[in-house]
């Protein structure tokens, strides 16, 4: 894999399963890249130990686009993953909740690849 440069280094998602406490439980699926950690399982996000707020929408994108890493994901994908759960929703009202989730994302925001006419990538880039 080429590098973007010598400073900084593409990293494959790779999911993290939680031990059960008291009651034994399933898998709890964690996904942690640098700072950022998202628990799928409990729709939480975290900065560094910070709780980011994502409407439901907004973490169903980032959901998505972290399940869906190694491809740029199509709008008309995203759409239909959102209506699943909303009336309806235009394509230009993805764009607005791409743009306020990259927002709230603060610099991991920047992940969040845009292909122009296409879709969107998550592509996470971690300082080494």
């Amino acid at each position: 894999m080429q590098l973007p440069d010598s400073r900084s280094t593409a990293v494959a998602l790779q999911p993290t399963y939680g031990i059960g406490t008291e009651q034994e439980r399933g898998p709890e699926t964690t996904i942690c890249i640098g700072e950022l950690r998202v628990d799928i399982e409990r729709e939480l996000v975290f900065i560094a130990d910070e709780r980011i707020h994502l409407t439901g929408t907004e973490f169903r994108i980032l959901r998505t686009l972290l399940m869906r890493s190694s491809a740029v994901i199509r709008r008309d994908v995203l759409l239909a993953t959102i209506r699943l759960h909303t009336q309806s929703i235009s394509s230009r009202s993805l764009d607005g909740h791409i743009s306020r989730l990259r927002t709230k994302l603060g610099r991991h925001g920047a992940w969040i690849r845009t292909f122009k006419g296409i879709g969107y990538r998550f592509f996470p880039v971690v300082p080494l």
